[in-house]
């Protein structure tokens, strides 16, 4: 968005999501719209996105055949404003939160990150059968099922992978997404999640937040605090109860992305894999991952070759 001139950046980032109206909460800045789009679409349509944006306000029942979204917020929050007239808060740690794009449902977001997909409307309601519908709200929170976790892991692990897949693995692996989907929107219909801000949902949300962003090489507690809404206390806390701490967990989150990289991009420079894993340099990162794995990267990519 960075690249085009002031005056178009907020008609180009609506164009992209043609079923949804999009306006801007603060008029004055919409010249100076920031904002990030990772998408795929598989070949049976179904869309995945990974969204990063300034605030913004959405407005769904554009299309009334429409599309189902299935979502995962990453950091920030928004407003869901119902179209029975009631609304409700989403954080990191509310869950999968599902919309029905055909009812006028509005999403307030606030320093938002998002990971979800979006289905065919039609193809829901085909799983859901005759005699089931989608919530005359148009927006619920699945309950935390296996299923449910499943997505959630998949969604995140889409968004991590997006700059090493090729258009058959995002293919595969938007197909498998909404397969997962699909499952959980159908045995979670009828039941409601409240968000308690309980540890265990904490961990939940800060661990999607350090997997997805352990790249950025100054992340800190303080951050992920933020991004999930919970104080740092809190934050350490739930990590305690898991016998972790937070550190531990960027540290681990890294070295995973680091011989996720070495497999798949074998020519890769290891100065290139250590950057877009959240290390300044190559030597720091030598070091953490001889003391981690007992061996160097160049060395643990060669075994991987032979």
């Amino acid at each position: 968005m960075r690249d085009l001139p002031a005056t178009q950046r907020f008609e180009t980032w609506r164009n992209l999501f043609p079923y949804i109206d999009i306006d801007w909460v603060e008029r004055e800045k919409v010249a100076s719209l920031q904002g990030q789009v990772v998408r795929f679409v598989s070949d049976e349509g179904y869309r995945f996105g990974y969204v990063q944006n300034d605030n913004t306000a959405a407005t769904f029942g554009r299309d009334q055949r429409g599309i189902v979204i299935v979502a995962l917020t990453l950091a920030g929050r928004c407003m869901i404003d119902c179209a029975d007239d009631t609304a409700f808060m989403v954080h990191p740690a509310t869950g999968v939160v599902v919309i029905d794009g055909a009812k006028p449902v509005k999403v307030t977001r606030e320093g938002h990150s998002v990971v979800g997909l979006a289905l065919p409307r039609g193809e829901v309601m085909a799983v859901l059968g005759a005699d089931r519908e989608l919530p005359e709200a148009g927006a619920f929170v699945l309950p935390l099922t296996g299923l449910t976790r499943l997505l959630a892991s998949h969604l995140c692990e889409i968004a991590k992978e997006s700059d090493v897949f090729d258009q058959e693995a995002a293919n595969i692996a938007v197909q498998a997404a909404a397969n997962l989907a699909f499952g959980a929107v159908s045995q979670g219909l009828l039941e409601a999640l409240a968000w308690t801000g309980g540890g265990e949902k904490i961990y939940d949300a800060a661990q999607r937040y350090i997997d997805v962003y352990c790249g950025a090489p100054n992340l800190k507690a303080s951050e992920i605090a933020a991004a999930v809404g919970c104080s740092r206390a809190q934050l350490y806390r739930s990590f305690a109860e898991h016998g972790e701490t937070v550190g531990d967990a960027i540290r681990v989150a890294r070295l995973l992305r680091a011989c996720r990289h070495l497999q798949v991009s074998p020519t890769m420079p290891i100065q290139v894999v250590a950057y877009q894993c959240g290390y300044s340099n190559a030597a720091a990162f030598t070091r953490a991952f001889r003391e981690e794995l007992g061996c160097t990267p160049s060395e643990f990519r060669q075994r991987q070759a032979g």
